[in-house]
């Protein structure tokens, strides 16, 4: 059966939800600056898209 974008987006904030729904802004805050987007961009520039798209589809969403 295949997955159309609407119901893809929908599992996906479904999951973010579970997984950090609960989670302050502080917490969500120190958790991502442990993360590789922001180890590997230097301080105060922008995170590359390309990045942070390899980084949640590889390790956050796995459709």
């Amino acid at each position: 059966m295949e997955i159309n974008n609407d119901e893809r987006m929908k599992i996906v904030v479904q999951a973010v939800w579970q997984t950090f729904g609960e989670m302050s802004a502080i917490q969500l805050m120190n958790q991502t600056h442990q993360e590789r987007p922001w180890k590997e961009t230097p301080q105060s520039r922008p995170i590359d898209a390309q990045l942070m798209a390899s980084y949640f589809k590889a390790e956050v969403v796995k459709l």
